[in-house]
């Protein structure tokens, strides 16, 4: 049931969304910085340079696709639909919004990545079942 439904909230709880959207938002960019350092310090570059700095600069691709994720996972939270298989669900059809508005193909696999560590850290803020 987990993967479908979640535990309905009473009411949007907008805080705890919020702070799960900059998590969500902040981790990618945080490993891309870490990567970073770690190919600066080695000078072993090996192709992953370019992919780290991708997930550095992703806070303006992903802080523009929350504008729509947020007040959608709000309204599937409080419906109890927001489990495991429909957050990178959600994640896949906004960032395919976002790949055909501004062509960046990774968009859609980005945004559920980013929409599981969301569901992820929703998880731990309350009680989702």
């Amino acid at each position: 049931m987990a993967w479908l439904r979640s535990r309905p909230a009473d009411g949007i709880p907008w805080r705890h969304t919020l702070i799960a959207g900059l998590g969500a938002v902040l981790i990618p960019a945080l490993i891309g910085a870490a990567t970073m350092g770690v190919l600066r310090l080695s000078e072993a570059n090996g192709g992953l340079e370019s992919p780290a700095m991708m997930l550095v600069l992703s806070p303006f691709l992903t802080g523009a696709a929350m504008i729509l994720v947020v007040p959608l996972a709000g309204i599937l939270l409080r419906e109890g639909w927001f489990g495991w298989a429909i957050a990178p669900a959600l994640g896949l059809t906004v960032g395919w919004i976002m790949d055909l508005s501004i062509d960046y193909p990774a968009a859609a696999p980005f945004g559920a990545g980013v929409l599981v560590i969301m569901r992820a850290l929703l998880g731990r803020l309350r009680d989702l079942g």
